[in-house]
């Protein structure tokens, strides 16, 4: 980052979440969707738009669709709702089985899964845009890669 003289800025609304961060750039408490962006080259949106009520998601994607620089993008990573039949039931043991492969205990995935009851509400693709590039599905997440506007074309697709 410090050679291409890149800034990065983690948003989080927990306290505790902001106190725990250890990673590169700087952290700001606030909430997302109440807070002013500036234009950036790169935005990540992760495991994000799950957590915002369902009538606000389109319209934070599209605010920050509005903040991509000219030929920027922005990665938005979720966790997307779930196919139905027995497709649905072939993620969900991927998604498990990647999580109990990566060294999470099993008794620790359940409590978790439980404590999203009610806070927790998987995004549909049509949120992020029919423009939107898919390029990462590993069970129910998702990432889908938003390109801002090249400078020939005008503003970005939404």
């Amino acid at each position: 980052m410090k050679d291409r003289r890149a800034r990065l800025v983690a948003i989080e609304a927990a306290a505790e979440m902001v106190v725990r961060y250890d990673g590169p750039g700087e952290v700001i408490q606030a909430d997302a969707m109440a807070f002013d962006f500036e234009s950036f080259d790169l935005g990540v949106c992760f495991l994000l738009l799950m957590f915002l009520p369902v009538s606000r998601r389109a319209a934070f994607v599209q605010k920050l669709r509005q903040r991509i620089k000219p030929s920027g993008a922005l990665i938005v990573f979720d966790k997307c709702e779930a196919a139905t039949g027995y497709p649905a039931t072939v993620l969900w043991r991927l998604t498990l089985a990647g999580k109990v492969s990566a060294g999470v205990d099993p008794a620790e995935i359940v409590a978790k899964e439980l404590s999203l009851g009610g806070v927790q509400r998987p995004i549909t693709a049509d949120i992020v845009g029919d423009d939107a590039i898919e390029w990462f599905r590993f069970g129910e997440f998702a990432g889908w890669l938003l390109e801002g506007a090249t400078a020939d074309h005008g503003a970005a697709p939404g």
